[in-house]
Formats: C-alpha cells, sequence, structure tokens
C-alpha cells in the first residue's frame, strides 16, 4: 500500500464524505483507511462528494424531409470539466444513429437548434438544504440537418461508433469522454425519420494528479 497521499481533490474530497473525515486535504495515506472503497464505480449518491454531477437528457425529433435528425453534447472551451456520457438510448423507428466526436463550433451552421443544459440527476445540485446552484457546461443541442449542413460539422470530425434501436432493458454501457472544446454528436443515418435519444452521464472537475 503507498504512503503518498491521495492528490486529485475530488478522490479527496468522496474519501472524506464517505468517511465523516475532519481537516483539510490531502488526506491520510491509503494505508491508513481500512475499509475497501471503490472511488469511481461505488454508489450513485457518492458522486456528490466529489463534486461530480450526474446528468441525463432526451430529444426527440421529428421527421423532416431530406434532412436528418442531430443531437450534439458539447463541452464548452475552457469550461473546466469532463463530460462522460455513459448510456445512449436510440428508441427511432427505422434508422441507426452514427456517434462522432468533433470540436467544430456548432454556430457554424444555423439550423434551427433547441439548447439546454444537461439536466441534473441528484436534487442536492439543486438548491435547498444545501445551497448549492445547479450549473452544468454540457449543453444539449437538437434539430435536423441538410446533407450540406452534416457535412460542414463534421468536418474534420471522426466517427466512433453506431448504435442500433435500442431496448429499454438492455443498454449497453458507452462511456463517451468529452473534453473541453469537444462534441458528441448522435446522428441519424438516414434522412425522414423521427429519432428519440435519451442519455445519461456524469459532470467531473476536469484534474489529473500531480506527480509524486
Amino acid at each position: 500500500m503507498s504512503n503518498d497521499p491521495i492528490n486529485v481533490n475530488r478522490f479527496q474530497n468522496k474519501v472524506r464524505a464517505l468517511f465523516g473525515m475532519r481537516g483539510g486535504n490531502p488526506v491520510p495515506t491509503l494505508k491508513d483507511i481500512l475499509p475497501t472503497v471503490v472511488l469511481e464505480d461505488d454508489r450513485p449518491e457518492a458522486a456528490f462528494g466529489g463534486g461530480e454531477m450526474l446528468l441525463c437528457g432526451f430529444a426527440v425529433n421529428l421527421a423532416v424531409v431530406a434532412e436528418q435528425s442531430a443531437v450534439l453534447l458539447r463541452n464548452p472551451p475552457g469550461s473546466g470539466v469532463i463530460d462522460v456520457v455513459s448510456y445512449v438510448v436510440n428508441t427511432a423507428s427505422g434508422t441507426d444513429i452514427s456517434v462522432w466526436f468533433g470540436n467544430n463550433d456548432p454556430d457554424i451552421i444555423a439550423p434551427p437548434w433547441s439548447s439546454v443544459q444537461g439536466a441534473p440527476r441528484d436534487s442536492r445540485f439543486l438548491g435547498g438544504v444545501t445551497g448549492l446552484a445547479f450549473s452544468a457546461a454540457l449543453i444539449q443541442r437538437a434539430g435536423t440537418l441538410t446533407a450540406a449542413e452534416v457535412t460542414t460539422l463534421t468536418a474534420g470530425a471522426v466517427q466512433i461508433d453506431r448504435i442500433g434501436q435500442s431496448s429499454a432493458s438492455l443498454i449497453p454501457r458507452r462511456n463517451y469522454v468529452i473534453r473541453p472544446g469537444y462534441y458528441l454528436l448522435l446522428l441519424g443515418v438516414l434522412a425522414n425519420f423521427e429519432v428519440r435519444n435519451q442519455w445519461q452521464g456524469y459532470e467531473r472537475p476536469q484534474e489529473r494528479g500531480l506527480p509524486s
């Protein structure tokens, strides 16, 4: 067991929250903590202690002739956070969705985007007793794109996945990681199809452990 202190703030905060420890960081060395704790895959409510916001979203794009459905999840440049999309559900009727990473500004095209923040899955980020105001960096945009708009938006982007129609009882874990300045694009493969996308994930501070 290492004698070095935990040097990632969100892990330190999780340990303090789980054990009710007082004092400043860094927390005691790992050898001083006898119980075994899994910091990343622990109970969902433990995310709060590390300042991680559990997020979700839902978008419906109606069928438009000669246009493809698009849902774009963007982590703005300079946000200081990392967004992880853990699950994507595609309940479209008749078309798969392709999944892309890109860093173009979505404003280079001008479809009728709807634009909302990722919604919290933890009510403690809604204020109230904790006094915290929810403010996710992640922005969800949804709309339909012409073939020319798809070409412009995906210039330099990389297709990383393709998702068929999903069953609510069988949702494979994905874990797409969106760094600041990048987007995750969920694009209907075929035009003129209504597409319904649901997703969930989390947002955490962008930080790395310091060298020992």
